[in-house]
């Protein structure tokens, strides 16, 4: 008996150890590959904060396209190349919220949000909360960023811009009417 029982317990361990083997050796489960993403999302914005472009290329594909909370539309050497140059600068970007992860073959797409504060030339330091929808696509045994949509928050709450009020400049302030609740955007025209 006690031998049937060795036996049985050496035949569970190999079970076993061929298992983990098999899920290391690139077998990954859907949970697997979702937290490997949200771990790729915050090398990536690591790498922006410092300005590592190097670091960061990895993260997007050649193809790569961002549409700013503005509008405009960035491809990937536009992007890292405002970083390197020194036009863009992050000072925090960070997800303030967990990362969804939706996986579909060898496309995923993320969603969270951040707080993101930026020096655009060196000057107009501005934080946002913005919305990020994502779209990765595995690329040569590795998940790159294909596109990112970033989209203000609306309700969050944004600090005033003391720069562009020191400049003259109007500037945006989000109130909450005390009656129903509802939010009014005012644009003081001087400050």
């Amino acid at each position: 008996m006690k031998t049937k029982t060795l036996a049985i317990t050496a035949l569970l361990t190999l079970c076993l150890a061929a298992a983990c083997a098999g899920l290391h050796a690139g077998d990954s489960t859907p949970d697997t590959e979702a937290n490997r993403i949200r771990a790729i999302e915050g090398k990536r914005l690591l790498a922006l904060v410092n300005g590592r472009v190097e670091d960061a290329k990895q993260y997007h594909a050649s193809d790569f396209q961002l549409i700013s909370p503005g509008g405009m539309a960035f491809t990937r050497d536009e992007y890292l190349g405002a970083i390197a140059s020194g036009k863009l600068k992050y000072l925090v970007f960070a997800a303030v919220s967990p990362i969804e992860v939706r996986l579909h073959g060898d496309a995923a797409v993320i969603r969270y949000r951040s707080r993101i504060r930026i020096a655009w030339e060196g000057k107009n330091e501005e934080l946002f909360r913005c919305w990020h929808t994502d779209l990765y696509e595995m690329h040569d045994g590795q998940w790159q960023i294909v596109w990112s949509q970033v989209t203000g928050d609306g309700g969050a709450e944004v600090e005033p811009s003391t720069l562009a009020a020191e400049r003259g400049e109007p500037t945006l302030s989000r109130t909450k009417a005390a009656a129903n609740g509802s939010s009014v955007d005012t644009i003081n025209a001087t400050p």
